[in-house]
């Protein structure tokens, strides 16, 4: 049950976000070069394979601060809300992959977004947010976190989530977001927790990991654009 909350709460939280952010040193990419930008699995490694299912969704409604929920109702309106249940922008590409016990890494490409500006103005305003599923209260909370200063302009986002189930057991771990915009491209890495298949105890991402990642879907994007 907690592994599945993950996987909607992470849906959610990255989703990627349409805005027009045209540039004069914007390199227009088809829709085959953003997905020879992807991550492979031979990229990953570390035991994680792709993951063919189709994204979870999820409909379900939030409490969050007044003015969070002022900021949502503006990005709803100009199709930019990263918690509503939108289909992704024109263009998108992205690959998903995941390990034995259930950690996930997603990766993400789209043109004309401004998925930096987005997020950055979603972490000083919407700090924490609730969601209920079935029967278990999932508290999430964004914090801007350190830099990996990739591409024209990037943001890390680290997200904590606290699940209370139907049990009265609580579960806490944590994620985290890394987006970043490149010549017209912007992108979304976002990795989320596995739980141990033997104790069900949430393991972490490993930083080393994450940092790895992040260098490698940098440097391919930038060979892409390189080329293109």
């Amino acid at each position: 049950m907690a592994a599945l909350v993950v996987v909607v709460l992470l849906v959610v939280v990255g989703g990627l976000i349409l805005l027009s952010n045209g540039g004069d040193d914007d390199v227009e990419l088809t829709e085959e070069q953003r997905t020879d930008a992807l991550l492979t699995e031979g990229d990953i490694g570390q035991g994680y394979t792709e993951d063919t299912d189709e994204d979870s969704s999820s409909d379900d409604d939030y409490d969050a601060s007044a003015e969070c929920e002022e900021l949502l109702d503006r990005l709803d309106e100009e199709g930019a809300d990263p918690f509503s249940d939108s289909d992704d922008p024109p263009g998108a590409v992205d690959r998903d992959f995941t390990d034995e016990n259930g950690a996930t890494i997603e990766h993400g490409l789209a043109p004309s977004i401004d998925v930096v500006g987005t997020y950055r103005e979603l972490t000083g305003t919407c700090d924490e947010l609730s969601f209920e599923d079935e029967g278990s209260i999932a508290t999430v909370t964004l914090e801007e976190g350190e830099d990996h200063d990739i591409g024209d302009e990037s943001l890390t986002v680290e997200v904590g989530f606290a699940i209370e189930t139907d049990e009265g057991e609580t579960l806490a771990f944590d994620g985290v977001l890394v987006v970043w915009t490149q010549a017209g491209t912007d992108g979304i890495l976002s990795f989320g927790a596995g739980f141990d298949v033997d104790t069900g105890d949430p393991v972490p991402v490993d930083q080393s990991l994450i940092d790895d990642v992040v260098e490698a879907a940098a440097q391919k994007l930038d060979e892409v654009i390189s080329e293109a």
